[in-house]
């Protein structure tokens, strides 16, 4: 699979995946080279990070976590479970 890659105008092209709801970019000194298991500060990955208000709506019985919920049309609609992990 190919990747889709430029030089230079990083924040103009991050500006597009935000604008796309994209989920980031990776950043890369131009003469790095991948290394495989193994973290690099020549590859910088750039997160477009998306929040959206939650409510607390209650409690998970077996396992620890936060029931949540979103709003939507005005109404509350099930938004997951956060922090799922057996106690």
């Amino acid at each position: 699979m190919k990747v889709q890659w430029m030089v230079g105008n990083g924040e103009s092209y991050f500006d597009v995946v935000r604008k796309n709801n994209l989920k980031g970019i990776v950043l890369k000194k131009a003469d790095s080279k991948y290394k495989i298991g193994s973290r690099s500060h020549d590859w910088l990955k750039v997160i477009n990070y998306q929040y959206v208000d939650t409510y607390i709506t209650g409690l998970s019985k077996n396992l620890f976590g936060l029931l949540l919920a979103v709003e939507q049309d005005g109404k509350s609609k099930p938004g997951g479970i956060y922090g799922v992990h057996e106690t």
